[in-house]
């Protein structure tokens, strides 16, 4: 094997199996060089969910986002239990989760549409996405306010549920009347779109908040 040759000196076998060219030791250089870079891909990505959170709750960000994201949704619930004749806080409870849909949908318009502007993935550090024009920007900013307003469409859809849940028991009627499954399926929803954009293989999320 190449890795022995040159290893007899003067008659003596010098230690073979510690060569840099040891397959032994290659192979545990990769693993030691492949373990560091996912660890630094979870810190990066832990730290890019801290700074989510945060900017989600800065009072720099500004009271008309938060009341156009909020009239958006008056509206489009109104309207729909209009025609489907239905009370409010049903519709409300079937169209507020839906924004953690509508989270990991622009998250990737805003990557493709960089990447079909640029002709490969945009990196995180080396593309800056305030550098896009349209429709690249505006998908970017209709993602940025997704994110900011991610926690309190989460509290108003939790709040509507609480609210049901105290009209049940004001009104006497037994917990049957409470449907728990669509109640876990809600929970299961806002929980797995910020997973999902932790976990992903394109850290998007990394490259628009980096």
């Amino acid at each position: 094997m190449r890795w022995m040759r040159g290893c007899r000196i003067g008659g003596k076998v010098g230690r073979i199996g510690w060569s840099p060219r040891h397959p032994m030791t290659m192979t545990t250089n990769a693993m030691k060089t492949r373990s560091h870079s996912r660890s630094f891909a979870w810190e990066r990505m832990g730290l890019v969910a801290i700074r989510a959170i945060l900017i989600s709750l800065s009072p720099r960000s500004s009271l008309m986002m938060y009341c156009s994201v909020f009239f958006v949704y008056a509206v489009l619930i109104v309207v729909l239990s209009m025609v489907f004749k239905s009370d409010l806080a049903s519709v409300a409870l079937l169209v507020l989760p839906l924004h953690a849909v509508l989270l990991v949908l622009l998250l990737h318009a805003a990557w493709f549409s960089a990447w079909s502007a640029l002709g490969h993935p945009p990196r995180p550090s080396a593309n800056d996405p305030k550098g896009f024009g349209p429709p690249v920007r505006w998908f970017l900013a209709a993602t940025t306010i997704s994110m900011r307003t991610y926690i309190h469409i989460i509290a108003a859809s939790v709040a509507t549920d609480f609210a049901r849940f105290l009209t049940v028991m004001i009104n006497g009627k037994s917990l049957k009347a409470v449907k728990f499954f669509p109640l876990i399926a809600r929970f299961a929803l806002w929980v797995a779109a910020p997973v999902y954009v932790m976990l992903e293989p394109f850290h998007i999320a990394m490259w628009i908040m980096d």
